[in-house]
């Protein structure tokens, strides 16, 4: 199956995989906040009814790092680390 893996200063975080019907995204973006916030994230959404959402946990960003998406084949990815579900989140 097609996977993102993750690397953070050549120190693999994660193996993020798709599956039939699923979207799985990765990005990188900033703000300035105070302090300044780089924020990191991997996950995606079911492609069903059911909207679930995935997650993996990422390390914390700070200047100098080198964060690297690599396109890759596995039959061996990592579970994401969170589920949202949102059927037990309704009032």
């Amino acid at each position: 199956m097609q996977a993102l893996e993750v690397l953070v200063n050549g120190k693999r975080i994660c193996v993020a995989a798709t599956a039939p019907n699923k979207v799985l995204s990765g990005g990188l973006s900033w703000t300035n906040r105070q302090p300044d916030t780089w924020l990191f994230n991997v996950g995606g959404i079911v492609g069903d009814e059911s909207g679930k959402h995935f997650s993996w946990d990422l390390p914390s960003l700070k200047t100098g790092d080198e964060v690297m998406f690599r396109l890759i084949e596995t039959d061996s990815p990592d579970s994401p680390d969170n589920i949202y579900d949102p059927a037990f989140n309704r009032d």
